[in-house]
């Protein structure tokens, strides 16, 4: 009997440890996450920081070494491919993301396809100074901003843009709001006409200091867009794109000088549009409520749960479908919501092992001569 119930144990403890409960927690590349150094702002309170564990980080998910990506995502850095996925034309040029996902489309007979990208905006250090965090704020909304009006006057290309500042920032602006550190005891905006217009003192406040913000496992700025393309409107798209990144050149030069965003990446996913919840595509209905407390960047939804946050939960549930192995098979997917029927078979396991434990141990007691057992004594025993 002692030896059946190590054996349960042992084997309870290997399905736990084998991602049974939270494939997530198990994987290797998870378990080799690098620690996050503290904040070094005075400024910031660090609680709980040694318990934190982030949902999401480009350097995990995308592994430099061997270029392998989480549930076949890949780096598409600036729209380009890296060069391990990189795909050539006929004249030897090489193909961009929109390129791939045309080719994909008249494949699929002129399906929609869509382009579902992560882009971490990485702090040096995970530190940033209080005057380049007010910087990132503003530049972010604006081009979160610029973004959302594209997919409200284009969403037959333009399908989601949202963004957010991170945890890491977000927990610094909260600190320094209710310090009232200057520049965070007001908010300024550009009107129209070029003026600056005074907004309430207690905005940053109010946007920062939401329990969904302050508690977001994602640790870092991030870009998330969704762009859906088929084989009748690549020209369109590609045109989309440029006229954004012809009024991004500021947010660019900025980055580059802060060096924020110089590592991480742009990590994206190539599905079928209808494989996306419609949460997530639809821009006319996306931001019911967007003001001075509720910006397009780490927009907090009527359940009180951070939109970036639910967008990332989503994306890393999707397999892509590009790139293919060499066969031209998809490689296996993983996805989180299986954890439950992992867990749920493996305590429909241990129940049948007890089960039959226990018919086989009552056999070996009849044929011994052995009086029979107190069924509720042996189980709590077993249990």
């Amino acid at each position: 009997r002692q030896t059946i119930i190590i054996i349960l144990s042992e084997l309870f403890l290997f399905l736990g440890g084998s991602g049974a409960f939270c494939p997530y927690l198990s994987s290797p590349s998870s378990r080799q996450r690098r620690q996050t150094p503290s904040l070094k702002s005075n400024n910031v309170s660090n609680h709980n920081r040694k318990h934190h564990r982030a949902l999401y980080d480009s350097l995990t998910y995308y592994s430099e070494e061997d270029q392998t990506c989480r549930n076949n995502c890949f780096a598409n850095d600036g729209g380009n491919l890296d060069a391990h996925h990189q795909v050539t034309s006929d004249d030897g040029s090489a193909l961009s993301t929109f390129d791939v996902m045309n080719e994909l489309s008249e494949e699929d007979g002129g399906s929609d396809m869509c382009v579902f990208s992560f882009q971490e905006l990485r702090l040096p250090n995970s530190e940033i100074s209080d005057e380049n965090l007010l910087e990132l704020i503003y530049l972010g909304d604006n081009a979160g901003q610029r973004m959302h009006e594209f997919a409200q006057g284009n969403s037959e290309n333009v399908l989601l843009a949202a963004c957010t500042v991170g945890r890491i920032g977000a927990t610094t602006a909260c600190s320094n709001a209710k310090q009232n550190v200057e520049g965070y005891n007001y908010f300024v905006t550009d009107d129209d006409d070029g003026s600056i217009t005074s907004g309430t003192p207690t905005y940053y406040k109010n946007r920062f200091c939401k329990p969904s913000i302050q508690k977001s496992k994602i640790d870092h700025p991030h870009a998330i867009t969704i762009f859906r393309l088929n084989s009748n409107n690549l020209n369109t798209a590609q045109s989309l794109l440029e006229a954004f990144r012809e009024n991004h050149a500021t947010n660019m030069q900025w980055a580059s000088e802060t060096q924020i965003g110089a590592e991480g990446h742009m990590l994206a996913k190539i599905v079928p549009c209808n494989q996306i919840s419609s949460k997530f595509t639809n821009p006319s209905r996306m931001y019911p409520k967007l003001d001075n407390g509720n910006s397009v960047c780490d927009y907090v939804v009527g359940n009180g749960k951070q939109f970036a946050q639910e967008a990332l939960l989503e994306w890393e549930n999707l397999c892509s479908v590009w790139p293919r192995n060499e066969d031209g098979s998809l490689p296996k997917c993983h996805s989180r919501r299986t954890a439950t029927w992992n867990v749920g078979l493996m305590f429909a396991g241990l129940v049948a092992s007890m089960v039959l434990f226990m018919f086989f141990y009552k056999r070996k007691m009849k044929r011994d001569g052995v009086p029979s057992v107190d069924d509720s004594h042996f189980m709590t025993e077993l249990t």
